[in-house]
């Protein structure tokens, strides 16, 4: 089943509880003809889908809810990047809807061929990780149950495209260090009556608030578990996010909760509603940016503790990054993944992408 949440007038804010796992799904939003004032836009008699990926489940409950609130299907979905969370189930979107697909071109593979996944984002370390096909294919095929889009209903973008429909403006903005097509949406509302950042999967992430006044709980934080993945140009993004948000007035993600400032009332429409609060405004609280650099930071902390147990120092880094024994090391201190949860068949590709955010966190520390 899915939440949703009324923006505004003809935009939704959808996310499904409850998935099967945490790399199943991303929230999106659903953005109807409505929205347009005069709704005169032959291009924009269907409904549009931002970031969206959901589970069969979800979909069903999706085209309920069109149908249950008059609103058009939708026929477009604009893709962030082409991760696990965010592609799985576009296909059944396609079978469903019937669909067209829009994808940030360097990810277009993945959504099209078998193993456009180890193309795109470069995975060549069979050598170290004899499992690593296998445990991917479990996945990605028994567990996600993803399928592969047909091409003619696959339309890629360029990266920085803007998507205009009457008023509603859709920007795409380059966030390239979480992977390289992975992009965010700025939302240009009519007459600029609400200016929305979606920042997809950058690393807001925190989930359902415990408490009124308490902080929301922590997610993973940002992921950068890639070869090209560099920390220095992670931080530049959140700090370019920052920045964009002071423009805007709600501040959404692919797995995390809404933010928004005190102004704006949002309606929860269906399901659950713990996943909505105000913009941080006093200096003591921690805003989202300083949460995700903080998750950063947190790791390093506990990478270079884990480096003096084993005798080193962060001087040692260049020579470590050499060393496939003290990565292995590394990897069997479960640092970043508990790893001893995961189950068998999945756990070469959490050790893989373990190995790679550590590798970056130690990148990243010998600029320091």
């Amino acid at each position: 089943m899915i939440s949703v949440i009324k923006i505004m007038e003809g935009i939704y804010f959808i996310r499904q509880n409850n998935p099967v796992h945490p790399l199943s799904t991303s929230n999106g939003f659903l953005i109807t003809p409505s929205a347009i004032k005069g709704g005169n836009n032959t291009d924009f008699q269907e409904s549009l889908l931002l970031d969206v990926n959901i589970e069969e489940v979800g979909w069903i409950s999706l085209r309920n809810f069109c149908y249950d609130s008059d609103i058009p299907l939708p026929t477009k979905l604009i893709m962030s990047h082409c991760h696990l969370d965010h592609s799985s189930h576009v296909h059944l979107f396609v079978e469903i809807f019937g669909g067209q697909v829009y994808a940030p071109a360097p990810e277009v593979p993945v959504i099209l061929e078998e193993n456009g996944f180890f193309e795109v984002y470069q995975i060549h370390e069979m050598n170290e990780f004899p499992d690593l096909m296998d445990s991917y294919h479990h996945l990605k095929y028994e567990i996600l149950q993803f399928g592969t889009i047909p091409e003619r209903k696959v339309t890629p973008y360029h990266i920085g495209t803007v998507f205009n429909y009457d008023t509603i403006k859709i920007e795409t903005i380059p966030l390239t260090s979480h992977s390289p097509g992975h992009v965010g949406f700025r939302i240009d509302t009519p007459h600029n009556e609400i200016r929305i950042f979606h920042n997809s999967c950058l690393g807001l992430d925190q989930s359902e608030i415990e408490s009124k006044d308490g902080p929301p709980k922590d997610g993973f934080g940002p992921w950068y578990g890639f070869k090209a993945s560099k920390l220095n140009s992670y931080l530049k993004d959140i700090d370019k996010s920052e920045e964009i948000l002071q423009d805007c007035d709600i501040l959404t993600s692919s797995h995390g909760i809404i933010y928004y400032k005190s102004r704006f009332k949002m309606r929860p429409i269906h399901g659950k509603t713990d996943f909505v609060r105000t913009l941080p405004e006093s200096s003591e609280l921690e805003s989202p940016f300083e949460y995700m650099n903080r998750k950063i930071h947190e790791r390093e902390t506990k990478i270079v503790s884990a480096l003096e147990k084993l005798g080193f120092q962060k001087t040692d880094i260049p020579n470590i990054l050499k060393s496939e024994q003290t990565l292995r090391n590394l990897l069997d201190m479960d640092l970043i993944y508990s790893k001893y949860r995961i189950p068998s068949k999945q756990l070469a590709a959490y050790k893989f992408w373990e190995r790679y955010l550590i590798i970056n966190n130690l990148k990243h520390l010998t600029t320091q």
